[in-house]
């Protein structure tokens, strides 16, 4: 794990708090927080090591976080290393956007060498676009609905209209055997119904742009399950339509337009093929904070844990702390963290009003 304290100009005595009495009213009065820190919000902003917080929705934990990347900021000494924010959505950096903006230390935290921002972004600037790049592939738009209109327009060419074809009949036999097996009172029955009469009076290319195109990437090398209501399955289609349509999905990617599970796919690729990839963002970012835990996929949660925090040989751990909700499932990549490593919930309970 790095020793933080190294690269702050603050105390360096691991027998006393990195931060002072008059660096804690600093912060209280930027924040505004006229009534100030409790004792618990005060030994999170004062632990430099790892450590898990847990804290109920609306107790004040981005509150407490910016207080302490502002703390960091005012005493960080590197220009070539710094620290990471993630979340699954950008409140940290507009937090620190409105309450820091204007002040020296904010303005810091939201540039170079630091990165605070969402895991999807993160992913898509230090690992997928460097993979990408390596293929001579620039990425030009990352849209899942633009994504997929792009896929579909593609599939209008004359050298996928095979594929176009069996996926347009698979349509009309699924919506078949609906009227053949079920009552004609049923919604089912009546919804396949009036779809069939739809497709008569459609032209090709009207129902080849009807094709359910929720087709999801596993891979590099583009091999795909397709996903309804979040659920994943094989596409189930004879093995020379899968590889035309796999060729199609490879051909937009290759414009540049991807989905944003894309990026993940393109990650774990450098990730599995660069080994350089663990050192240089270990090094980059010493210090790493995940915001609202709870919302990280398990499946996001196991790469940043193989990326920042898993045993490499020669390369250490960074230092990093979780912010997040204990009554949601959280943490389940990994084994928790030993009793004294956990800030529970109503040790970050905050009053309201402090924080409004």
């Amino acid at each position: 794990m790095s020793n933080i304290r190294e690269l702050l100009s603050c105390n360096q005595d691991l027998g006393a708090n990195p931060f002072t009495d008059d660096d804690i009213q600093w912060v209280e009065g930027i924040l505004g927080l006229s009534n100030g820190f409790d004792e618990h919000q005060l030994l999170v902003l004062q632990r430099l090591d790892d450590l898990d917080v847990e804290a109920c929705p609306g107790s004040g934990k981005t509150t407490v976080l910016v207080a302490k990347l502002a703390l960091l900021a005012r005493y960080w000494n590197s220009k070539t290393q710094g620290i990471c924010v993630l979340s699954m959505t950008n409140a940290a950096r507009e937090e620190i956007q409105d309450r820091l903006g204007e002040t020296e230390e904010g303005q810091k935290l939201l540039s170079r060498p630091h990165f605070i921002g969402t895991i999807h972004s993160f992913f898509s600037e230090f690992l997928a676009k460097p993979y990408l790049n390596s293929k001579g592939i620039a990425i030009v738009n990352i849209d899942d609905d633009f994504c997929r209109s792009q896929r579909l327009r593609t599939l209008q060419k004359d050298n996928y209209s095979e594929v176009a074809d069996y996926l347009v009949a698979k349509q009309v036999e699924n919506k078949t055997r609906i009227v053949r097996t079920k009552g004609e009172h049923t919604q089912e029955y009546q919804k396949a119904a009036a779809w069939l009469v739809e497709h008569e009076a459609k032209s090709l290319e009207e129902r080849r742009y009807g094709i359910p195109s929720s087709w999801k990437i596993t891979d590099e090398s583009y091999n795909l399950v397709s996903v309804n209501f979040g659920k994943e399955s094989s596409l189930d289609l004879p093995e020379p339509m899968e590889n035309l349509l796999k060729e199609c999905i490879k051909e937009v990617a290759h414009k540049g337009v991807f989905c944003f599970s894309d990026l993940f796919v393109y990650s774990k690729a450098l990730m599995k093929y660069s080994g350089d990839v663990f050192p240089i963002l270990r090094k980059r970012f010493p210090l790493l904070f995940i915001d609202e835990a709870q919302d990280t996929s398990s499946s996001q949660a196991l790469m940043l844990h193989e990326l920042f925090s898993s045993n490499i040989d020669d390369i250490e751990p960074v230092t990093r702390q979780r912010f997040g909700d204990a009554n949601q499932t959280i943490y389940t990549f990994e084994p928790p963290m030993s009793a004294d490593g956990i800030i529970h919930t109503h040790q970050l309970k905050l009053v309201g009003s402090h924080f409004q």
